[in-house]
């Protein structure tokens, strides 16, 4: 990010909170099979799942873009109509 100490969030009011408001940024790219959530917790993705989000990483299809003020709107009414 370019954005010295800055950390991900996996909570998705957390992510809207701590992350796209903070930033102003969206995470663009992130597959829907893949489930958003902290890859520690039971029910988090794959090993596959984990390389294909690195594959994209790479690849630049998974990346944070500058976020347009009716994304924000959107983030500021309801944190999962913002996240990946």
């Amino acid at each position: 990010s370019g954005v010295k100490g800055a950390r991900m969030c996996w909570e998705v009011t957390l992510f809207r909170d701590q992350i796209v408001l903070r930033y102003l940024v969206i995470l663009i790219g992130w597959p829907p099979d893949v489930p958003f959530q902290d890859f520690s917790k039971r029910g988090a993705p794959s090993f596959a799942q984990m390389r294909e989000l690195i594959t994209l990483m790479q690849a630049g299809k998974l990346y944070f873009a500058k976020a347009t003020s009716a994304q924000l709107r959107v983030a500021r009414m309801d944190a999962s109509g913002i996240s990946p």
